[in-house]
C-alpha cells in the first residue's frame, strides 16, 4: 500500500487545533498502559515536549511526501532515533506508542476518522519508527563498541607497582 499523502494532511490540518487535547489523550493512555514509560520522561518541561510531539508529527506528514527518496527526512528521523537511544529508547517501546498515538487521533479526529486514515497513519508511523530503531541500534552499537573500545585500552594501560 502506498501512503496517501494528502489524506495525512488533511488529517493532520483537522488536528492541529485540538493539538492540547490530542497529546494529553496520547500521554493519558500511554503512561495507563506503560506505567514504566513515566520515568522516561522525568523533568521533562510538558509543554516544550508536546509541542516537540506535534512537531515530530507533522514531520512525519511532511516524510509522507516523498518517502526514503528524501535523504533529509530520513536523516531527520535517523537524528531523532539517535537522540532517543540516550533515553534508553528501545523498538519494544514503540508499539505502544504508535497504539496510542492512532487511538489519540481517533478520538479527536471522530467522525473525520476512516480505516483508511487509520491504516495510512499505521504505515507513515511505522516507517518512521523502523528509521528511528535502525538509529536506536546503531547508536546502541556504536556505545558498546565504544565501551569495548574503553575498556581494552584501560585493560592494556601500564599499572603502577605491577611486577
Amino acid at each position: 500500500m502506498k501512503i496517501q499523502h494528502s489524506l495525512l494532511v488533511e488529517s493532520f490540518k483537522k488536528l492541529t487545533p485540538h493539538k492540547a487535547r490530542f497529546t494529553n489523550v496520547f500521554y493519558y493512555g500511554l503512561f495507563r498502559q506503560c506505567p514504566e514509560y513515566e520515568s522516561m520522561f522525568a523533568g521533562v518541561d510538558w509543554c516544550t515536549q508536546k509541542q516537540m510531539l506535534v512537531g515530530a508529527l507533522s514531520l512525519v506528514v511532511k516524510y509522507t511526501k516523498y518517502g526514503t527518496q528524501d535523504p533529509e527526512m530520513m536523516k531527520v528521523f535517523m537524528q531523532l532515533g539517535t537522540r532517543h537511544a540516550k533515553y534508553k529508547i528501545q523498538e519494544k517501546h514503540f508499539e505502544p506508542f504508535v497504539f496510542h498515538l492512532l487511538y489519540a487521533m481517533k478520538l479527536i479526529l471522530r467522525k473525520d476518522w476512516t480505516l483508511e486514515l487509520e491504516e495510512n497513519w499505521r504505515k507513515a508511523l511505522w516507517e518512521v519508527c523502523s528509521l528511528m530503531v535502525k538509529a536506536i541500534e546503531a547508536a546502541q552499537t556504536q556505545d558498546t563498541f565504544t565501551s569495548a573500545c574503553y575498556l581494552k585500552q584501560i585493560s592494556n594501560y601500564p599499572q603502577e607497582n605491577a611486577h
